[in-house]
């Protein structure tokens, strides 16, 4: 049960703009170190869902799989985050959460580390 409403929860917060405190449009006026910042504190949360809801997620894994995987530092995925909002403008609308999810999971893809 705990593990159903861990993935509904993270499921939520992926898919509403609500979920996120800045959209596109707000994170594209943003300095660069802003930027940084919102990103490390983005990918930082998504890698710590499962811990605080106690449970395993399949999909938090995947993501620790593909950073290990492509090596990645905070200013490479800075660089993948940034390419895929300045490359999908239909979303500047977006909460970033989401998009930095959308931008992971295609960098992922590229990396042979997909996540599903």
């Amino acid at each position: 049960m705990k593990r159903l409403l861990a993935s509904i929860a993270l499921a939520a917060l992926c898919a509403t703009a609500q979920a996120s405190f800045l959209d596109g449009n707000t994170y594209r006026q943003l300095s660069g170190p802003q930027k940084l910042g919102y990103i490390e504190g983005s990918i930082d949360g998504l890698l710590s869902a499962g811990g605080m809801a106690r449970v395993k997620l399949a999909r938090v894994d995947q993501l620790n799989q593909c950073l290990s995987t492509m090596h990645a530092n905070s200013m490479q995925v800075r660089a993948i985050v940034d390419r895929y909002v300045e490359a999908n403008p239909e979303y500047w609308g977006d909460g970033m959460t989401n998009t930095v999810w959308l931008a992971m999971r295609d960098a992922c893809q590229k990396a042979g580390s997909p996540l599903d």
